[in-house]
Parts: structure tokens; C-alpha cells; sequence
């Protein structure tokens, strides 16, 4: 347990760019971190993160130097990756002359469906992101008052 405790958190903080602007030596240190959790983990989490990492500094091993030695990329950086804007038309809307306030929709459609504080979906029609239109239908499968259809 102790190289999953010490090995991996000590490899994320490395790797995070908590020891920044310390020269080679925190390439360094990193790989020999790297070299010593590889094969001490019983669930193979520990060897996933280090060949993560060995990976990256393949594959960006200039930028690693660079903030390594303190000049940085000149990237900006945003915290999260950016999502493509969702171009779906398409609505999840609620009878309300239909609705009974079971709330099987926010079961299967949490992202999407909010309710209220009787129980009933709280908004008539909601946006539904492509990458939900599954879930969606299936919301509108297990409507047992059938309130539920999609719209384009």
C-alpha cells in the first residue's frame, strides 16, 4: 500500500507542476518516481499512472523542460478542456396535463430533467445535447403518464 500512498501521490504532485522551476533536477526526481511505483501495485493503478506520465514526457518532453527551468510554455491555461457547442435542436417537453410527478425522467435523464420541490419536472421544455438523445429516449419510453415526447 505504502508506493500507492507515497510512489503515485508524490508522481501526481511532480507531474501536477507543484516542484516548478527547480531545473533538471525535477525532470529527475520525476522519473526516478516514475521507475520506482512501476510493478509495486496490486491493482495495477500505480504502473498505469507512471506509464501515463513516461508517456507524456515522450511526448512532450520540451514543454516538461521548459516549465522544468522555469520560462513555461506561453499557453494559456484554461483548468478544463474546452466542449464543441451542441447544435442539437431538439427539446425534451413535458405535458403537464399528462404528468403525474412520478420522476422516472430525472432517473434516467439527471443531466437534463430538474425537479421541483413537489416532485414534478421544473421546467415545460428543456434542451436536449446530442450526446444525451439516447437517454432522452429513453425517458420518453418510461414515461408511465406518457407526459414526456421530444421536439425538434
Amino acid at each position: 500500500m505504502r508506493p500507492l500512498r507515497t510512489g503515485s501521490a508524490r508522481l501526481g504532485r511532480r507531474a501536477r507542476g507543484r516542484h516548478q522551476r527547480r531545473g533538471r533536477s525535477s525532470l529527475e526526481t520525476l522519473e526516478a518516481r516514475m521507475k520506482v511505483v512501476l510493478g509495486r501495485g496490486a491493482c495495477s493503478h500505480p504502473d498505469g499512472t507512471s506509464r501515463f506520465v513516461a508517456s507524456a514526457l515522450a511526448v512532450f518532453p520540451d514543454e516538461f523542460r521548459d516549465h522544468a527551468l522555469g520560462s513555461g510554455c506561453g499557453r494559456r491555461v484554461l483548468g478544463a478542456l474546452p466542449l464543441p457547442e451542441d447544435e442539437s435542436p431538439e427539446r425534451l417537453v413535458v405535458d403537464w396535463t399528462l404528468c403525474k410527478g412520478h420522476g422516472l425522467c430525472v432517473d434516467v435523464l439527471p443531466d437534463v430533467v430538474r425537479l421541483d420541490a413537489d416532485g414534478y419536472p421544473s421546467q415545460a421544455s428543456m434542451p436536449v445535447p446530442g450526446q444525451l438523445r439516447q437517454k432522452a429516449l429513453r425517458a420518453v419510453r418510461r414515461c408511465p403518464a406518457l407526459a414526456l415526447r421530444i421536439q425538434d
